[in-house]
């Protein structure tokens, strides 16, 4: 997947979780990508004609580094950080944590 010669690299990303009802029950969670994502709250006219409403993000697999049997998915709001796996096609999100005591407002709202 990461293929240098082709031009796919990984594709880093701090961002917030909006949604957490996987429909298949995986565990994975929906994320607003900081940079990625323009919000429905961004003041740019370009920015608002890009607009990715919350149902149309891709679902981020959240990656168990702890090797128990313990996995704890992410709550909306929290803050997150991770990598596209196909690069700034942005279209398959991995997380690989959380960052604490980041969010000082409601993303989820």
């Amino acid at each position: 997947m990461f293929n240098g010669a082709k031009g796919v690299n990984p594709y880093f990303f701090i961002g917030v979780v909006v949604d957490k009802n996987d429909p298949i029950g995986e565990g994975r969670v929906r994320v607003s990508c900081f940079g990625v994502h323009p919000t429905e709250t961004s003041t740019s006219p370009q920015d608002a004609l890009n607009v990715v409403e919350r149902e149309d993000l891709p679902w981020a697999t959240c990656i168990n580094g702890t090797f128990g049997s313990m996995q704890t998915t992410p709550e909306e709001g929290d803050w997150v950080f991770g990598f596209f796996v196909d690069g700034r096609d942005a279209q398959h999100p991995m997380l690989l944590g959380t960052i604490p005591g980041t969010n000082t407002e409601d993303w989820t709202a």
